[in-house]
């Protein structure tokens, strides 16, 4: 659970996102063929499969949220998945974000490229 003091998991589009684009322009939305509900749940067999706590699922509001707790020093960091309708399936956004402090050595932006990879490899 989040405390006073942690980071947020909010997106602050106008300060973050060109941050974001310029060092990870790979860490973009995915769009998926599957409809919602088994993009939902394929996005939670991946989170699951990497060994994250799964603090929440809200599959009517196509949210997922879980925590990653780093090996050495026990770190936590908090992750969102949210999956929406798409024309052509669905769209699954990502976020993991570090509780506490302001670098995180890009583990963060890795462990989305890594939930990206396992949700794009389930389409193949």
């Amino acid at each position: 659970m989040r405390g006073t003091g942690s980071n947020s998991l909010d997106f602050d589009a106008e300060t973050t996102a060109p941050l974001q684009e310029e060092v990870y322009p790979w860490v973009v939305p995915l769009t998926m063929p599957a409809p919602p509900e088994a993009a939902f749940a394929e996005s939670l067999a991946a989170l699951q499969g990497m060994g994250l706590e799964i603090v929440a699922e809200h599959p009517q509001h196509g949210l997922i949220e879980a925590t990653a707790t780093t090996f050495w020093f026990g770190f936590k960091d908090d992750v969102a998945v949210r999956v929406r309708p798409h024309p052509q399936g669905a769209l699954v956004d990502v976020r993991s974000v570090s509780r506490v402090g302001r670098s995180d050595g890009g583990v963060n932006a890795k462990r989305i490229g890594e939930i990206l990879r396992r949700l794009s490899a389930e389409d193949q």
